[in-house]
């Protein structure tokens, strides 16, 4: 009887060795991930939507903290510039605008020394740029920026 069942046990654990699959490759295994979230479109936007939902307020005041950290402001400054029209043909030329714009310090037509912050005062620091080709001009104080702008115009 004793050696009965440990027959049984044997057959069992070798049938569960022959259903052994040999691991995926990594190009099976992104191709099985691919065909799934094509099939599975539906359920994924639920999914994304419920989240979004539940961490609205999350995602908020991180957006918020962000904003204040060196990295934010760069990102949205370079945004910004974007927005209104600054075109670049490479975009490793906005990184080095940036560096260029943040390490001025006097405007380059009046020589006045340059400050940051949210109101614009005529010393407040701005980037110049062509709003016919969009390329870039100047570092200037916001009042030599206006005072250019009304001379295009």
């Amino acid at each position: 009887m004793i050696k009965m069942k440990l027959n049984l046990q044997i057959r069992n654990q070798s049938k569960r060795n022959i259903n052994f699959r040999m691991p995926w490759t990594k190009e099976q295994k992104a191709e099985y991930h691919r065909q799934w979230r094509i099939n599975n479109k539906e359920k994924i936007a639920e999914s994304n939507r419920q989240y979004y939902q539940e961490n609205k307020e999350k995602k908020a005041e991180y957006n918020k903290q962000y904003i204040h950290t060196p990295q934010g402001r760069k990102v949205s400054r370079i945004s910004d510039w974007k927005y209104a029209g600054l075109v670049d043909s490479d975009n490793d030329n906005y990184e080095s605008i940036y560096d260029y714009y943040v390490n001025t310090q006097k405007c380059e037509n009046c020589d006045v020394e340059l400050t940051e912050g949210q109101k614009k005062k005529s010393t407040t620091r701005c980037l110049d740029h062509s709003h016919t080709t969009g390329l870039f001009r100047n570092i200037l104080c916001h009042a030599c920026n206006n005072r250019r702008r009304e001379d295009n115009f």
